[in-house]
């Protein structure tokens, strides 16, 4: 694919709908704003050549200023699910799930601008896993293929609840709806919602949902008064503004939110598949009771996490009490260390392969769209990258 100066090679969710042009979200954008009495200012929503809408300064920014705030009143969370829409659901929903219902069943009241501006379930199609061909989705990387698991089980979790408290609803409405919530979310922090978990503490901001992502961004704040962002730095006009996600991977970027960013200094590569079926089952049980059974990572500036460095040095020390000081860093000397690299090198190279292997085979699908054969195959080749580049550090300590 072709590349540009743009963080991003493909947009699924995030991009612009297809059903609105931009001049109709920038004007249903204002709209909201103005009714709300949210405070906009010094950004405003663009079209971006092969990125779809984003924020962007439309003057000069100063590091600190607030650009947004999105009052308590426009922000729905837990607080805001009609008592006829959970009184009718079990009470241990989540609030993914209550959010989910709640658009799909009435709209969200008071959103109707906002829920006009959001992907159609078509958007979604290209960039989400949960949305493609299994042949596709049996491709994905590991992690990947872990939390689509997940996401599949919650999904029918949910509408199964959903469907039996309101039997007139069509499942790909409620699809859509909990991709929505899925996508669009905050972290919201409440006496109502910290007694669920931290990852479904989540509530709805609008506007404020339409800044892209990026490694570093935009500082997010809420209090008692709403959601506020501020500039993280100073900006240019017409330069974009970003918030951050969060530290993630790309694999988890891919399967929640349906993009590959080409640059992510939180990017690492499972390599499970090639260290796991390595250790004898006392060399597993070793791991398991020190907490370092896996997953085991690697990124492009570490040779592994530590998990991944404890696994490759327990299948090179003759003893368990050297192991357990090499944890520390002590009782690895030069010959050791020496002997895990060039056992580290071997399984490298055994998953570079891997690698090459599932970028030909996503070459050789036909089901699906073009565009998720083309995403799934990226996401392979920059795993690919960062395993070459653990394989030139290794080369370039003159181990091997």
């Amino acid at each position: 694919m072709k590349r540009n100066r743009s963080p991003y090679l493909f947009y699924g969710p995030d991009a612009r709908p297809e059903h609105l042009a931009p001049r109709h979200l920038q004007d249903n954008l204002a709209r909201l704003a103005k009714e709300n009495a949210v405070l906009l200012k010094g950004v405003r929503l663009k079209d971006i050549p092969g990125r779809g809408a984003g924020m962007v300064a439309h003057r000069r920014l100063k590091r600190g200023q607030k650009i947004l705030r999105v009052p308590t009143q426009l922000v729905h969370s837990l607080h805001t699910v009609p008592e006829r829409i959970s009184g009718r659901l079990p009470p241990d929903m989540s609030i993914h799930a209550l959010l989910a219902a709640n658009l799909t069943v009435d709209g969200m009241a008071g959103l109707s601008t906002w829920k006009d501006s959001l992907p159609t379930l078509g958007d979604f199609n290209t960039g989400l896993p949960f949305m493609w061909h299994k042949e596709l989705q049996e491709l994905l990387p590991k992690p990947a293929r872990e939390l689509l698991k997940k996401q599949q089980d919650s999904f029918h979790r949910d509408w199964n609840k959903v469907a039996k408290a309101f039997p007139d609803l069509r499942q790909d409405d409620y699809l859509h709806s909990w991709f929505v919530i899925n996508t669009r979310t905050f972290y919201y922090a409440t006496p109502r919602t910290e007694k669920y978990p931290p990852v479904d503490r989540l509530a709805i901001v609008p506007i404020a949902d339409f800044f892209n992502h990026a490694d570093t961004g935009c500082e997010v704040t809420f209090d008692k008064d709403g959601f506020i962002v501020s500039a993280d730095r100073d900006y240019h006009g017409d330069q974009e503004v970003y918030i951050s996600y969060g530290a993630h991977t790309n694999d988890f970027l891919l399967a929640e939110y349906g993009f590959l960013p080409a640059a992510n200094r939180w990017d690492e590569v499972c390599v499970d598949e090639v260290i796991l079926p390595k250790p004898s089952t006392a060399h597993k049980e070793l791991l398991q009771g020190e907490g370092l059974l896996g997953p085991f990572m690697l990124d492009s500036e570490t040779l592994g996490c530590k998990k991944t460095q404890a696994a490759v040095r327990l299948l090179c020390c003759g003893s368990r009490g050297q192991w357990k000081e090499s944890l520390d860093g002590e009782g690895c000397g030069e010959h050791c260390r020496g002997e895990a690299y060039t056992l580290l090198r071997s399984l490298l190279v055994d998953y570079s392969a891997m690698v090459g292997k599932a970028v030909q085979d996503v070459g050789g699908l036909q089901v699906g769209q073009a565009a998720q054969r083309e995403l799934l195959e990226q996401r392979w080749r920059q795993v690919d990258t960062i395993v070459t580049q653990a394989l030139s550090h290794l080369q370039s300590l003159s181990v091997l």
